[in-house]
């Protein structure tokens, strides 16, 4: 299917994704909440995908008329892409991403403004009291409620 370099070029990019999924779950990673919000919750799945897809003529070869065990694996990794990227379970999201999304959306919105206009945000979200501080800081800059 295709020659060793090309496989080790993917393993490599399957390993990053992983790798960059890894961080953003455990909190290491935090640049990317303002900008991709879900996508990197599907990192993990998507790197096993393309570690998946190098071994794909081998498994094959090994399992056979059961090759279609490879293949279910392979849908499940994709399925658990597109949910995780469009809905990510709560258990894939690190503390501070839920201590961020317990208050309301037009707070998180506030929040995301002081982050476009530079504000130095990484420092506000050590611990849950730290974003609670934010969020009162915020006051005087909350969009207004819509009327019903």
């Amino acid at each position: 299917m295709f020659d060793i370099d090309t496989k080790v070029i993917i393993q490599i990019i399957g390993a990053a994704f992983f790798a960059l999924g890894l961080a953003a779950r455990f909190g290491l990673w935090k640049k990317w909440y303002w900008s991709a919000r879900s996508g990197p919750y599907a990192y993990m799945p998507l790197g096993a995908l393309f570690f998946l897809y190098t071994y794909a003529d081998l498994v094959v070869e090994v399992l056979g008329p059961n090759s279609f065990l490879y293949y279910g694996v392979f849908g499940l990794m994709t399925v658990l892409c597109v949910w995780w990227s469009l809905r990510p379970p709560l258990f894939m999201k690190p503390t501070w991403v839920r201590w961020i999304e317990k208050h309301p959306r037009r707070v998180i919105k506030a929040m995301e403004k002081e982050v476009e206009d530079g504000e130095d945000w990484e420092t506000l979200i050590e611990s849950e009291e730290s974003i609670d501080k934010w969020v009162k800081s915020l006051k005087g800059k909350l969009p207004r409620k819509a009327k019903k």
